[in-house]
């Protein structure tokens, strides 16, 4: 793992194996999309008895893979009132 990684697993409290439940909480991605996303192949997991369990590895190219949003509102001097 890179110190990028590193420090992306730190700031995110991610385990190397992490339940669908934290994996909702760090992705704030639902449950219906994490399967989504696991039957596509972006997320990889490992069952372990009855339990789903997300690789922390296949979480952390999830978040670095995603594109940035864009909040450009196309006025140069907005300013909120």
């Amino acid at each position: 793992m890179h110190d990028d990684d590193r420090e992306i697993a730190q700031v995110f409290a991610i385990s190397a194996l992490n339940s669908i439940e934290r994996t909702e909480g760090i992705t704030h991605v639902g449950r219906t999309i994490l399967y989504e996303l696991l039957a596509a192949g972006e997320l990889q997991a490992v069952k372990v008895g009855r339990r789903t369990l997300v690789t922390g590895e296949s979480i952390l190219r999830f978040i670095k893979t995603r594109p940035r949003a864009n909040f450009s509102t196309g006025l140069k001097d907005y300013s909120p009132t």
